[in-house]
This record gives C-alpha cells, structure tokens and sequence, in this order.
C-alpha cells in the first residue's frame, strides 16, 4: 500500500533525524575536543565569544555568538570551512586545534 509505505517513510526519517542530532551533538571524537581548544585559543586572546562571532563575519563565516558558545560545548559540529575560519581568526594552526588531549 503506497499510502502505508510513505508513512513508514516518515517514520524512518524521522527515527535517522534524531539519531543524527545525537552523533553531532560533538563536533569531533571526544578525544579532540575542538570546542575546548577554540575556547582555550578565544580567551588567550582575550576575545569574548560575540568578538570572535564579529571577526569571523569579518572573514566571510556566518557564525553566530551563540553558534560559536555551541561549538565550545561541542554541542554544534564544525565545518572544515568555519574550521578554517578559526584558525585564521585565532591566529592557531590546525595542529593546535586537532591535537590529542592527552
């Protein structure tokens, strides 16, 4: 029965949506911990997370200052893109921010 089928469909979807939101609620392993390394390298600069939100629009990365508090709990995943971006605006390399905790 189509109508049965695309219902299932949804279902299904809607199951991989919340399993999705699960896996990226952490933007790396827990072993990476990028969120914590960008907040490490923000307040070594001595930027609030609205000021690192400000340079990064500055820079062409639509991050918010509430996005940015979401990457540093490792809630938001990252793109390589606003990766990219951070470590331009946080004058880090991405060793710093994809190194081991150890």
């Amino acid at each position: 029965d189509p109508e049965m089928s695309r219902g299932l469909g949804d279902v299904y979807k809607r199951q991989l949506l919340c399993i999705w939101s699960v896996i990226l609620k952490r933007s790396t392993p827990l072993s990476r911990n990028i969120g914590k390394k960008v907040k490490y390298y923000r307040e070594l600069r001595g930027l609030t997370q609205k000021e690192l939100a400000a340079r990064l629009q500055t820079v062409g990365c639509d991050l918010t200052e509430s996005m940015v508090g979401q990457i540093e709990i490792g809630y938001r995943a990252t793109s390589v893109y606003e990766i990219d971006k951070l470590v331009e605006v946080l004058h880090t390399d991405y060793n710093a921010l994809f190194a081991q905790d150890e």
